[in-house]
């Protein structure tokens, strides 16, 4: 059984992280170099993310995937 890849981009602010997202496809680095672009799992929206991010690359069904999703879902709740 093969496992996709998700991934895992965070933006920071102050050296915390601000927002998470998920997304099948791997993002790409947007033209002038200052972020990325990607479709969200959640929104299904494309998303450029602009500044201090970082991209983790998952296997689905990983137990640190699945510890991530419920900090986001979390942490997108409390923002509602």
């Amino acid at each position: 059984m093969d496992l996709a890849n998700v991934y895992l981009i965070t933006m920071w602010s102050g050296g915390k992280a601000a927002k998470k997202w998920k997304t099948i496809d791997q993002p790409e680095i947007l033209q002038n170099g200052t972020g990325v672009r990607f479709v969200s799992m959640s929104t299904k929206l494309k998303v450029d993310v602009i500044g201090s991010v970082s991209v983790e690359q998952f296997e689905e069904g990983s137990a640190l995937l699945e510890k991530e999703a419920s900090v986001i879902e979390a942490g997108n709740n409390r923002h509602a």
